[in-house]
């Protein structure tokens, strides 16, 4: 009897087991989540942009007979700036903090000319000013928070510029005498700006960068030029900058890193 009940229970485990099979829900298998954006690796790219400037030229004309020392503010119509940069950057997994460190060179011809002052007595004597701000490079830190693709940093740290001035004392209907200086200056940088991450390891942003440099000084010795003048003082001081800058980007390693 024990033989036939079992005998039984198979049978009907073998006719109602596919068909209790066939009326369970079928397994969905869900895919991973796609591997966030990691923006650790080093990158090498270019820029372009848009410079203001501007600077205060003072002149301290030590004639005996006719002292005289003035300045003014000048503020360049804005240039056009353009050149490269290459850094890199780590991001802690499961973090959204980046530090890096990056450094740039760029070219530019920030001018800017025209009378500093005239004498009161002699209005026909003057002297005008002239300053080009020229090659620029800065190295810097950045430290920023990114959401997946999107990368929001403050940057700042040092940078040199090449500064070139010319001062001219004018004696209108006699002569004048032109005085060039050259030299490079150092200075602080500080930006914010942001960049976003598309395929491929691209990246693009835009920043905006304030920089300002070092006055810069310099003695003219009494001479014959061809006109006779006694010695003077030439200053270029604060001198700053405003930048405005499109940046491209490679990014180098893996961006994507997975979290399973």
């Amino acid at each position: 009897m024990t033989k036939l009940m079992w005998a039984g229970v198979v049978l009907v485990a073998s006719v109602a087991g596919p068909a209790l099979a066939a009326d369970l829900p079928a397994r969905v298998y869900n895919p991973l989540p796609p591997a966030p954006f990691n923006w650790s690796g080093c990158y090498l790219g270019g820029q372009i942009g848009a410079q203001s400037g501007r600077w205060t030229s003072g002149v301290n004309y030590t004639n005996p007979v006719a002292p005289a020392s003035g300045s003014r503010d000048f503020d360049s119509k804005g240039a056009f700036i353009g050149g490269a940069q290459v850094g890199c950057n780590y991001q802690p997994v499961a973090s959204v903090f980046v530090i890096g460190v990056e450094g740039d060179v760029l070219g530019a011809k920030n001018t800017a000319s025209g009378e500093v002052f005239r004498y009161a007595t002699t209005p026909t004597d003057h002297f005008d000013a002239g300053g080009k701000i020229g090659s620029q490079g800065s190295l810097r830190l950045r430290l920023g928070a990114a959401w997946d693709r999107l990368l929001a940093y403050v940057a700042g740290g040092a940078t040199w510029a090449s500064i070139d001035t010319t001062h001219t004392f004018v004696r209108e209907g006699v002569g004048s005498a032109l005085f060039q200086g050259s030299a490079t200056r150092s200075g602080w940088n500080l930006g914010v700006g942001f960049d976003y991450a598309f395929v491929g390891g691209w990246t693009a942003g835009l920043e905006y960068r304030y920089t300002a440099y070092d006055s810069y000084d310099y003695i003219v010795p009494a001479g014959l030029r061809p006109i006779p003048l006694a010695a003077q003082t030439a200053t270029a001081s604060n001198v700053h900058t405003n930048d405005i800058r499109l940046r491209l980007n490679y990014l180098f390693g893996s961006p994507a890193v997975a979290e399973y």
